[in-house]
């Protein structure tokens, strides 16, 4: 191996070992830290898996069989974990869906397929259609995602950290584009495309810790305080929430509730985090869960599906794990014990 190939040996392969760090930060972290989020630790172990195999497959073309295999199935979950990550950061979740599940059984058929019948090196030109078609698949998922962040991007506080949710689907569609259009580049160029964005998403974290500012906000939550003291901004987020049921639009956003109630976004946040010690999504969903409980007892007629899109739910998972979590019990449990 010259020099220029080991540089570019290293290069790449440097950016797999920090992208696997990551995955421990972002799949055993804390919820409560910023950007930490379980489908980013799911997809960056699944870009790992998948550049991974590229990078040592580059360079040592009698790579066991095995590992071609656990590669691809690493490029099938991409896809699905970049989606279900877009997907949290709009609903502001951290919460695992049952739904990703089902997403990544086509991970299992191949596992099963390439082992117990055909497998890469036995059938290559099989392998080359199915190649085609995850990457086919990859690229549904990753411009389905980029369409949600730009149709919602206009609406401030539509989507959670924005710009990091953007970097990192746009960095997924570009190794995307990179492995697409490898024929007229070269194999590689999708390592060193990740090697980049892996750079770039530890450059925001470490600028967001290193970032000054927390006296500021201190000012400001102080400044909250201050405005609040009499309890007159309590009683007006009770009225436009209560009084005119605004916790029931599902699409329901902080901008949009601090119009409501005459306060700058900057300032509603303050207010909830240090005042009631509440992200916006929990604070909301405290008002649709008190909504959910009253119907559960009163109307024994409707299902919980129901009482959870008529309390301004937009999903019934993100309904049962706040419902959970306010109550320690499940919906259909609490009607129970209630005597329904």
């Amino acid at each position: 191996m010259d020099f220029s190939r080991e540089l570019l040996f290293f290069f790449s392969a440097l950016g797999v070992f920090n992208a696997f760090l990551l995955t421990g930060y972002f799949l055993f972290g804390s919820l409560n830290r910023r950007f930490t989020n379980r489908y980013l630790g799911i997809l960056m172990l699944a870009l790992v898996i998948r550049i991974g195999k590229s990078v040592f497959l580059y360079f040592n073309h009698g790579l066991s069989e095995s590992y071609i295999h656990i590669g691809l199935m690493g490029c099938l979950v991409i896809g699905p974990a970049v989606y279900f990550f877009t997907k949290s950061q709009i609903e502001h979740t951290n919460q695992l869906e049952w739904k990703f599940v089902l997403h990544l059984l086509p991970v299992l058929g191949l596992a099963i397929y390439a082992e117990g019948f055909q497998s890469y090196r036995s059938a290559p030109e099989l392998w080359r259609d199915l190649i085609r078609t995850i990457y086919l698949q990859w690229g549904i998922y990753v411009l389905l995602s980029l369409g949600r962040l730009l149709q919602l991007l206009q609406r401030r506080g539509a989507i959670r950290e924005p710009r990091w949710t953007l970097s990192v689907v746009i960095g997924v569609f570009l190794i995307w584009l990179a492995y697409m259009t490898s024929s007229m580049t070269s194999y590689i160029v999708g390592a060193l495309i990740f090697s980049f964005v892996v750079y770039l998403l530890v450059s925001i974290l470490v600028a967001d810790i290193l970032k000054p500012g927390k006296s500021s906000r201190a000012v400001k939550a102080k400044e909250i305080r201050l405005i609040d003291q009499d309890g007159s901004l309590k009683e007006r987020l009770d009225k436009v929430l209560i009084g005119e049921g605004l916790y029931k639009d599902p699409n329901l956003t902080m901008p949009q509730l601090a119009k409501a109630v005459q306060l700058a976004p900057h300032q509603l946040s303050a207010l909830l985090n240090q005042q009631f010690g509440q992200s916006f999504p929990q604070y909301i969903n405290t008002f649709r869960v008190q909504a959910a409980k009253e119907q559960l007892i009163e109307q024994d007629h409707l299902t919980v599906e129901a009482i959870a899109y008529a309390s301004g739910f937009n999903s019934t998972s993100t309904f049962y794990s706040a419902f959970k979590r306010e109550t320690g019990q499940t919906p259909a449990a609490f009607r129970k014990n209630t005597g329904r």
